[in-house]
């Protein structure tokens, strides 16, 4: 199973460290999640050593510092995109919705 998790982020191991010095108090989450995405996250910890908890608590920190750094217009690659022109609704396409949106009242 390839499962590759980039920790080494700059942003990522930033929002870790801001973190690492605070005192937390432990809270139970309970979540259902699929059984695929369950085993990923088992063989990640038992690869790395660490505990299902701990590697869970990491990656939602993660998620949660990657939103809070938003999309920066680099991180997308619209390099094979074109947007397609739409051609506005001709006279008769326009009466046919109206005679539709009527029928619904």
């Amino acid at each position: 199973m390839d499962f590759t998790w980039d920790l080494c982020n700059k942003n990522y191991i930033i929002a870790l460290n801001k973190l690492e010095g605070k005192h937390m108090e432990t809270a139970v989450l309970n979540v259902k999640i699929s059984s695929e995405l369950k085993e990923q996250v088992r063989s990640y910890a038992e690869l790395h050593g660490e505990t299902l908890g701990a590697v869970t608590e990491q990656f939602l920190r993660m998620a949660f510092a990657s939103l809070d750094a938003g999309v920066k217009e680099d991180d997308i690659d619209n390099q094979h995109t074109e947007e397609e022109g739409v051609q506005p609704l001709n006279a008769k396409e326009i009466k046919a919705l109206r005679k539709l949106l009527k029928k619904r009242k």
